[in-house]
C-alpha cells in the first residue's frame, strides 16, 4: 500500500515536472519518493539528476531496504558521466558494504574499470594502473564464472597492453642514450 502511494506521488512528481519543468529538491521528499524519483533517472538516462536524488538518499537513509540499489545506481550513474574517480568510490563503497548483493560482483570490476580509466598516461607513474590491475585479478580470483569475468579479462588486456608500451618506450629511451644494459 505504501509503495501504490509512492507510485502516485511520483506520478504526480512528474507530471508536475513536465507541466512546470521544474523537479522536486530532494531535501523536500521522503525516502521511497526520493528512491523511485532516482531511479526512475536513471532508467530514463538521466544521470545528473539519477545522482541528485540517490546521492541525497544515500547520504541520509543507509538503513532502508533499497540502500543497496541505490548505491549501484548512484555509481553507475556516475560511471555513465564518465566521472570515474566518483564512480571508483561509490562502486568500491558498494561492493565492500554489500559483499553478498546482487551487484557486488559488477561493483567489484566497476571499480577496477574506473580506477583504469582515471590512471595515468603510460609515460607516467602507473600506481593507479597497478591499483586497477591488481583489483581486476581480485575480481577474476574470486570470480571466475562471473557474468563479467570476460569485462575483467578485457581489462586486464588493455592494462597490459599500457605497461608494456611503458616497458618499450623505457627501453628505447636507454637505448638512445647507449645503456644497452638497462634497455633490455
Amino acid at each position: 500500500m505504501k509503495r501504490f502511494f509512492a507510485t502516485i506521488l511520483i506520478s504526480v512528481s512528474l507530471l508536475s515536472v513536465s507541466v512546470y519543468g521544474k523537479r522536486p529538491k530532494p531535501e523536500s521528499l521522503d525516502s521511497d519518493s526520493l528512491f523511485l524519483l532516482g531511479k526512475q533517472a536513471y532508467i530514463s538516462e538521466d544521470f545528473r539528476q539519477s545522482i541528485r536524488y540517490l546521492d541525497y538518499y544515500v547520504l541520509n537513509y543507509p538503513a532502508t531496504a533499497e540502500i543497496v540499489e541505490a548505491q549501484y545506481y548512484l555509481a553507475s550513474s556516475y560511471f555513465k558521466l564518465e566521472r570515474f574517480q566518483e564512480a571508483s568510490v561509490e562502486f568500491e563503497f558498494c561492493y565492500k558494504q554489500f559483499p553478498g548483493s546482487e551487484f557486488a560482483e559488477e561493483a567489484h570490476i566497476r571499480t577496477a574499470e574506473s580506477i583504469f580509466e582515471i590512471s595515468e598516461p603510460y609515460y607516467k607513474e602507473q600506481v593507479l594502473t597497478l591499483n586497477a590491475k591488481k583489483k581486476a585479478e581480485s575480481f577474476v580470483n574470486k570470480y571466475p564464472n562471473s557474468e563479467f569475468a570476460d569485462d575483467a579479462r578485457r581489462l586486464l588486456s588493455r592494462i597490459a597492453d599500457k605497461l608494456a608500451r611503458k616497458e618499450l618506450e623505457s627501453a628505447k629511451l636507454y637505448f638512445k642514450f647507449k645503456e644497452y644494459e638497462a634497455a633490455v
